[in-house]
């Protein structure tokens, strides 16, 4: 009985655990947000275990139902993981300016990239766009996309544009108005 507490006190320990953002994402989060509050977040972890364990009701259990438990098997060797428990990527969800954003940070606090949906864009934005398909009649075919990442100081605008003879481009434009890529897609 008492190994089955210990047990049962060592799952609820890890699952607290496992339900707090490392201070290093958190830290690293609000220098790149400052004043901004987390709404919810989530890692990558998607690893499931091949294997899970039930323990069945025996007379020491005094009635108590099977219990469930997931251990790490011996194919993690064959996948090449290391820990394949452990998360190597949080997704925090924010509100900035009235928008909802999703942000990637590694486990380290290393800042990867964050994005927004938003309605519009601003004007220069879309002067670049239209001056990039100048002559053509063209419409935008998917959500716009507001990204801040890293290497630039202003966010960039990702938007999928279709012009009326051609195929769909991914453009993707500077705050001031530069067009930094125009794929077609």
């Amino acid at each position: 009985m008492k190994a089955i507490l210990i047990i049962l006190m060592i799952c609820a320990a890890s699952i607290m655990t496992a339900q707090s953002l490392p201070k290093a994402v958190e830290k690293a989060f609000h220098a790149q947000f400052p004043n901004t509050e987390i709404s919810s977040w989530k890692n990558n972890n998607s690893y499931k275990p091949l294997t899970t364990d039930v323990l069945y009701p025996t007379d020491d259990m005094n009635g108590a139902t099977a219990i469930e438990t997931s251990h790490v098997p011996d194919d993690t060797k064959e996948l090449g993981l290391k820990d394949p428990l452990a998360a190597t990527e949080y997704y925090i969800f924010f509100t900035k300016d009235n928008t909802n954003w999703t942000a990637t940070f590694r486990t380290d606090g290393m800042f990867i990239v964050a994005h927004a949906k938003v309605d519009a864009l601003p004007e220069k934005v879309s002067e670049a766009i239209a001056d990039a398909f100048k002559g053509q009649i063209i419409k935008i075919v998917d959500d716009i996309q507001k990204v801040i990442v890293p290497s630039s100081e202003t966010p960039i605008y990702r938007v999928y544009v279709k012009p009326k003879k051609g195929k769909k481009h991914i453009v993707k434009v500077n705050t001031d108005g530069t067009v930094l890529s125009n794929k077609k897609k």
